[in-house]
């Protein structure tokens, strides 16, 4: 499988006060001799520090031959970095075509026009960082809306269910050999008059993913995304498709099992998903 191409570098128009690449590479501050690994937003008393999150398939899941992506997507908010000393620095996100304030899509499904990165700005500048946390799945009350009237990245069709179930938090389509199967992760147990109204109450379960990896720092290499656990699935599984019925469809069983979700509770033990399967470092 083809792993997507790293953004292209960009070089904008700082006027004399400050150049740069992209995060990783040696960026220059004109107005002081300075070089620094993270990109400043200014070089006069500043301390916001802009960063850019990478994801990128593990080599295993990008020289599968046996194995096509037709489609992976999955929506990314709350992301905080982890310094040294214990500290948390939450990612306020960029406006983009990809990401509003709050969420992202990243899509990797191997189109020249997707998105493998979360740009935002941090309230505190750091040398370097040592971990991330961040959740898979869109927040509740952006969850239900109409998709047809809201803003990138909320406006694909192709991630969203219904008023009353919301958003696709995650969309997995792989083909092998045999034939096409499918993971859909998304909210369950969501009530309301009807499946076009959205409801007022959380859903009984929420299946939002938190994820937490520690041991590199997530502005300079990238987020390994793993697709093996549900290639995988693929192989083992008769029913060739999981778009909800999580609890119930012999399909979703290893599926969801990767996600480190309780398929009870649609909740992570703890509230961390330290058994999820599908992130991890470098």
């Amino acid at each position: 499988m083809a792993r997507n191409a790293a953004p292209a570098t960009r070089a904008p128009n700082c006027r004399g006060t400050l150049a740069f690449l992209t995060v990783g590479s040696i960026f220059a501050c004109t107005c002081a001799s300075i070089a620094v690994v993270a990109v400043l937003s200014g070089c006069k008393g500043s301390s916001r520090q802009a960063a850019v999150v990478q994801f990128a398939l593990s080599a295993r899941s990008a020289t599968d031959a046996d194995t096509h992506i037709e489609h992976l997507s999955f929506y990314v908010h709350d992301v905080v970095l982890h310094t040294a000393d214990g500290g948390d620095v939450p990612l306020t996100f960029d406006h983009t075509d990809w990401q509003d304030g709050r969420v992202a899509l990243i899509d990797m499904s191997g189109a020249a026009a997707g998105n493998d990165t979360v740009r935002g700005t941090l309230s505190q500048a750091h040398a370097a960082f040592t971990g991330v946390r961040f959740l898979v799945g869109v927040p509740f009350d952006l969850n239900h809306g109409d998709p047809l009237a809201a803003g990138a990245p909320l406006n694909r069709g192709e991630m969203f269910w219904a008023w009353q179930s919301g958003y696709k938090f995650l969309r997995v389509d792989l083909s092998d050999p045999r034939a096409p199967w499918s993971f859909h992760l998304g909210s369950t147990g969501c009530s309301s008059g009807s499946a076009i109204r959205p409801p007022t109450s959380p859903c009984a379960q929420p299946n939002v993913v938190t994820v937490e990896l520690s041991g590199f720092d997530p502005t300079q290499h990238p987020i390994q995304v793993h697709i093996e656990p549900l290639t995988a699935a693929m192989r083992d599984s008769n029913p060739r498709a999981c778009t909800g019925s999580y609890a119930t469809d012999p399909a979703c069983a290893a599926g969801y099992a990767a996600t480190g979700l309780d398929v009870r509770t649609g909740q992570c033990p703890g509230g961390i998903c330290s058994d999820q399967r599908l992130f991890g470092r470098p």
